[in-house]
């Protein structure tokens, strides 16, 4: 607890940076108290829990930050890309790594180009390019793209975020995946015109959730109220 708290004085954080547990070690490390040549000491511990810590921090130089993109880790190089301080440079590089996670964590950071976030859009594994759709920072045109995707998880993805566009919406309630047509009754900017075409859907998971969205007129819900499913 002490090496947590950011009111722990320097000196200590010093001591406890050298203790025998590492989860000591990965809570100094994460402090934002920590000086920066305490976190160059523990960007080189043996244990990637520490090193994972210290690439969180946010007050984690940058040169340890681009030190730390070169881990032999992948939690680590994660933890960097997660970093919004991590320059556009590293995220660029972090965006090619070989390790579909990292590139998973690149396409979370809010402050990623949309030159990363195009490229990403195009991954090959299919849970980067659905953490490509929650990125509050992705284009509707990339939205829109990948509303046609292969994969139904990323079609749900785009189908729940409310910055997709309504007439994309519309294409996504004929979607064939059920699970599809139920995030877009989920989400919270589905015009009633949609729900209205949800609430006569022939999966009764659908129909639950037009029931479950606030924006469903009253007069809709009361015929769900009548569904033997519901």
């Amino acid at each position: 607890a002490v090496a947590r708290n950011p009111n722990t004085p320097v000196e200590i954080l010093t001591t406890l940076a050298k203790d025998d547990d590492a989860e000591v070690r990965s809570a100094v490390a994460g402090n934002p108290n920590t000086p920066s040549e305490m976190l160059v000491v523990l960007t080189k511990d043996e244990h990637a829990g520490v090193r994972v810590a210290a690439a969180r921090n946010p007050n984690t130089p940058v040169e340890i930050l681009t030190t730390l993109a070169k881990d032999g880790h992948e939690y680590v190089r994660a933890a960097v890309a997660q970093n919004q301080n991590t320059q556009s440079e590293i995220l660029t590089n972090l965006a090619k790594d070989e390790d579909w996670y990292v590139r998973a964590a690149v396409a979370e950071n809010p402050n990623i180009s949309s030159e990363i976030l195009t490229t990403l859009a195009k991954d090959g594994h299919e849970y980067v390019r659905a953490v490509v759709v929650g990125n509050p920072s992705t284009p509707e045109e990339i939205l829109t793209t990948l509303a046609k995707d292969d994969d139904a998880e990323v079609r749900v993805a785009v189908a729940r975020n409310p910055n997709t566009p309504s007439e994309m919406l519309v294409v996504l309630t004929k979607d064939e995946h059920a699970g599809v047509r139920s995030a877009v009754a989920q989400n919270p900017n589905t015009l009633v015109e949609i729900l209205t075409t949800l609430a006569k859907d022939k999966d009764a998971g659908v129909r639950a959730a037009v029931a479950q969205n606030p924006n469903t007129p009253v007069e809709i819900l009361t015929t769900l109220a009548k569904d033997e499913d519901e």
